[in-house]
């Protein structure tokens, strides 16, 4: 044991997280400014909430203290000023703490998005715990740089709820078990059909991503539905939670890359005039 009270593994475990959480942020911010624009999304935020509903009790209180210390360097790494850094990184971590509470609250610990009343838990933490954190953010936000404490709150959970929905279920439903029988099975014409159906749907999911960059007059994001819907009926939750997190990443990239031309905030002048771009 550590001095601490915490074993080598745990202490290992924080630090692994902590590395994720910035990597993540640090992405999303990058992503963020190389657009000019708002955050597509935020998966930090759920990819810790989906820890911390596998974690045990007494494991929280230092994975949460090392993805703070975490999302607090992704901030100052970012030029942002030590007091707002640590304001909005107390904002993230309220999103979280708030996430889970509900998540464990409504469903128990054992959450693992498995029926329909677990979905719907999960809709309702998406969007009800955005909005504690992003009215800190916001108040901070709009007090050091100005603004509308309202179009950034907004941005705040706009963009936290759909990591939220994305993300979440993806950490949340994964189970190494099946995985590992799935990895180990001895190969047939199941799996190889299996495997054909998922190249098939991620290929229409690919097909979607070009129609809707090349402007076809068709098309829409609801291209993505079809591919999205015969995966879960045929695979369940987690390879749909893992085309839908693709299906975002993608998003994100075009919009990164000014090639997504479709509009994916009201707020992007706002945004920009608040120079604010490095939160996102």
């Amino acid at each position: 044991m550590t001095p601490f009270g915490m074993s080598g593994r745990m202490l290992a475990r924080a630090a692994g997280l902590a590395l994720a959480y910035l990597a993540a942020a640090l992405l999303g911010m990058e992503l963020s400014r190389e657009a000019g624009n708002i955050a597509v999304f935020w998966p930090p935020n759920a990819l810790l909430v989906g820890f911390l509903l596998r974690t045990a009790p007494h494991d929280r209180a230092p994975i949460l203290a090392a993805c703070a210390a975490a999302c607090l360097a992704a901030y100052i790494t970012s030029g942002d000023p030590i007091g707002v850094a640590v304001a909005l990184a107390a904002a993230n971590m309220l999103d979280v703490w708030c996430g889970y509470r509900l998540i464990a609250h409504l469903a128990g610990p054992a959450f693992r998005v498995a029926d329909l009343r677990e979905l719907f838990v999960l809709l309702a933490a998406s969007l009800l715990a955005p909005a504690a954190g992003g009215t800190v953010a916001a108040l901070i936000a709009a007090s050091f740089v100005g603004g509308s404490a309202s179009a950034l709150w907004w941005t705040w959970w706009t963009r936290d709820s759909l990591g939220m929905v994305l993300f979440l279920p993806l950490v949340a439903s994964f189970e190494i078990a099946p995985a590992r029988r799935l990895l180990s099975a001895p190969w047939s014409w199941r799996h190889l059909a299996a495997t054909f159906e998922l190249l098939v749907a991620a290929g229409l999911m690919l097909a979607a991503l070009g129609l809707i960059i090349d402007g076809s007059w068709f098309a829409s994001p609801t291209l993505f539905a079809p591919p999205l819907l015969w995966i879960a009926l045929r695979f369940g939750i987690w390879p749909t939670a893992a085309a839908a997190a693709s299906v975002g990443a993608m998003v994100v990239v075009a919009v990164a890359q000014n090639a997504w031309p479709l509009p994916v905030t009201l707020d992007a002048t706002v945004w920009r005039r608040c120079s604010l771009s490095s939160y996102a």
